[in-house]
């Protein structure tokens, strides 16, 4: 008898721990849902075909300055292939996949609570 009561009550705790754990699976906000890849990204970005981003090609896309700053790792004033394809900075990757989507660039780690706001009323 005490164990048919206790079966009710064991599927409630299991699905209140489900429920309780669901949000938090993801910290940061789900993984990049459209990551970019780094060859896309080049191609899309090097204007002048040279193999290489330069801060002006990346500020003609309206991406900030402190982000450029964040990939060009050797801090010669150009962004490689190299550099792109590496493991993003932490301060770039807010959802910590080790990918950086088109928000990630423009927003950096701001970019999972930019995405979680609510509507503006």
């Amino acid at each position: 008898m005490i164990i048919r009561a206790l079966k009710p009550c064991s599927f409630l705790v299991g699905a209140l721990l489900l429920a309780i754990s669901a949000p938090t699976a993801f910290a940061n906000g789900p993984p990049s849902s459209s990551p970019i890849a780094a060859r896309k990204l080049l191609a899309k970005v090097d204007a002048d075909q040279d193999r290489r981003i330069s801060l002006a090609e990346w500020r003609m896309q309206s991406l900030p300055k402190a982000n450029f700053q964040k990939l060009d790792r050797n801090r010669n004033g150009f962004i490689t292939f190299r550099e792109l394809a590496a493991f993003p900075p932490s301060t770039l990757d807010a959802t910590r996949d080790g990918k950086l989507s088109a928000r990630e660039l423009k927003f950096g780690k701001a970019a999972a609570r930019i995405g979680a706001a609510p509507a503006s009323k």
